[in-house]
């Protein structure tokens, strides 16, 4: 199974714990969102894995659901737990 990049991981976060994502973050997501194809280009030179994560997201059906199963498995897999916190960062714990 393919594992979550940063971009796939990045959107996770901006659609499940929207309220916990750190201000570049956020604001990178706002700009992807409301990009034409050329600046969403531009933008994917930087953020190669975000633009891709986007593009898929809105281009692919049913990517979304495959890759919330595969942040599932990757967990199980782990078994460690990521919690954002909502001063910044990540808790991790192991079960």
């Amino acid at each position: 199974m393919k594992k979550i990049n940063t971009g796939e991981r990045s959107l996770i976060q901006r659609h499940i714990h929207r309220d916990n994502q750190g201000g570049f973050e956020r604001k990178l997501w706002e700009l992807i969102e409301v990009a034409d194809s050329t600046n969403l280009d531009r933008l994917a030179e930087g953020f190669p894995e975000h633009v891709a994560a986007y593009r898929a997201y809105s281009n692919t059906s049913g990517w979304w659901h495959e890759l919330l199963a595969r942040a599932d498995a990757e967990y199980r897999a782990s078994k460690t737990l990521l919690i954002p916190m909502k001063w910044g960062g990540v808790l991790k714990v192991h079960n």
